[in-house]
């Protein structure tokens, strides 16, 4: 888990000394005082959802003035919310915690602004502090938008389900993953695995946000059906997703018989499941939640109820075949559903 206090002062040893020695004790406020905004600000706004360039600012001498005619005072960062297409300028007052917003740009030269200002500016992940015209960058921490003063999100969410797709499940690091095969070789699921597939992923997520979300299996969103998990983040703009699972591939029961045979059409149908259970969420909640249908994709070629090895070639036909939707249901998946598909390669001969 990411010590978010320790960023801070990580800021503060990066900007601190610069400030001082341009501003003196002026300098120490100011950059205080931006660095707290600057982390109640993306506890509001989740970076990833800015279009445009957000700074944060705060006087450090008495010679500071800017243009307000096109700007106006706000007394909740919520306020905000109001300006995320554009991106916005935010003015904090060290003494009396008063703020003042504008649309991006505002009505004034920034840059020659930070001769009498403690400047922090953020635009899709890139962040900088500007004192006296000179910048200061600060170390990038995550991939995409998110900022150096980002609580844990979705993106932390994407970034611990991609390391489990790309090493946990090829690898079958997971003792409960192992669970899911008939056989040894991988070349069948066995009968109903859904399960071991939600517990695994549940276990290692645990392990993975730890302190900073708060992991659970079969939540109801609706009357009728659980979603598969859901994770809430603690003190975090995004605060709930929906994680449903289905498989792909070809299931045997304790008689050797092939029970099911599952196909693209089956992730489909976990994609429209999975928005029914947004739209159940956002109308009991009174909230946005984003969803994720994770797709374990165990299927091979040429497999037939006697199979007991497979060639690479078949083996791996489906390796690269990515999940396709419905031109209409892809398009309101676009911003509030992700499908991620897992292949779970065979042992080949």
């Amino acid at each position: 888990m990411i010590d978010h206090e320790a960023l801070n002062t990580l800021a503060r040893s990066h900007v601190v000394p610069r400030a001082a020695q341009h501003f003196n004790r002026g300098g120490e406020i100011a950059v205080s005082s931006v660095i707290r905004t600057c982390a109640k600000v993306f506890d509001v706004i989740d970076p990833a959802h800015m279009v445009g360039t957000t700074i944060v600012l705060a006087p450090a001498t008495s010679d500071y003035a800017v243009d307000r005619s096109k700007g106006q005072p706000i007394v909740s960062l919520h306020s905000l919310l109001n300006y995320l297409q554009t991106g916005f300028v935010l003015e904090i007052n060290p003494d009396t915690s008063a703020m003042f917003v504008w649309h991006y740009p505002p009505p004034f030269n920034i840059l020659q602004t930070s001769i009498n200002a403690v400047v922090f500016a953020h635009h899709q992940g890139s962040e900088h502090f500007l004192i006296a015209k000179s910048k200061t960058h600060l170390p990038r921490l995550y991939a995409g938008r998110q900022s150096f003063f980002s609580r844990p999100s979705y993106i932390t969410l994407e970034e611990t389900l991609e390391f489990y797709r790309t090493r946990v499940v090829p690898n079958a690091e997971c003792e409960i993953l192992k669970q899911v095969w008939y056989c040894e070789n991988k070349l069948f699921l066995k009968a109903k695995p859904e399960d071991n597939i939600r517990d695994s992923l549940i276990a290692f997520l645990r392990a993975s946000l730890r302190f900073s979300a708060e992991v659970m299996p079969e939540q109801n969103v609706n009357p009728k059906n659980p979603v598969d998990i859901r994770v809430t983040f603690l003190f975090s703009p995004n605060p709930v997703a929906l994680i449903e699972i289905k498989w792909l591939g070809k299931s045997k029961s304790a008689d050797d018989n092939i029970t099911v045979s599952y196909n693209n059409s089956r992730a489909v149908q976990g994609a429209c499941q999975l928005i029914n259970y947004l739209d159940s969420f956002s109308m009991s909640s009174h909230s946005l939640a984003k969803g994720y249908l994770v797709v374990l994709d165990g299927r091979r070629a040429k497999l037939n109820r006697n199979s007991k090895y497979i060639e690479v070639e078949h083996g791996l036909r489906y390796r690269d075949s990515e999940i396709v939707l419905p031109t209409e249901l892809s398009k309101r998946c676009a911003h509030s559903l992700s499908v991620i598909r897992m292949f779970a390669p065979p042992k080949c001969i």
